[in-house]
């Protein structure tokens, strides 16, 4: 199977700018464009990275864990009313609720059983 490092990186790069966007919304805190398109592209980057490690559960868990910390970090900070793990845990709802609703779209074509 052929990956393409820049395409992954956009495609992630971008889901993750929704997800943060839509994290933000929802927590009714105000952030820098820049921040969150820094934030963004670390976890794109991230996302090519772990095309090189070995994927089994623990290192995918690690990975997801430390990309999605440094995302909460870079876009939103650690000084802020809201505690930084309810920004994290936040952030993992956002990125699930995505991933559900980009599955459940991409399944609208297909056939039945």
């Amino acid at each position: 199977m052929t990956v393409y490092a820049d395409i992954l990186f956009l495609v992630d790069a971008s889901m993750d700018l929704v997800a943060l966007w839509l994290c933000a919304r929802l927590l009714h805190r105000s952030v820098r464009t820049v921040r969150v398109c820094a934030s963004a592209c670390f976890g794109g980057a991230g996302s090519v990275a772990a095309l090189f490690l070995p994927s089994y559960g623990l290192w995918t868990l690690a990975l997801g864990l430390v990309l999605s910390a440094g995302m909460t970090a870079i876009a939103f900070g650690f000084a802020h009313g809201r505690s930084f793990l309810t920004t994290w845990i936040a952030l993992w709802g956002t990125g699930a609720l995505i991933g559900g609703v980009m599955t459940m779209l991409m399944r609208l074509g297909e056939p039945g059983d």
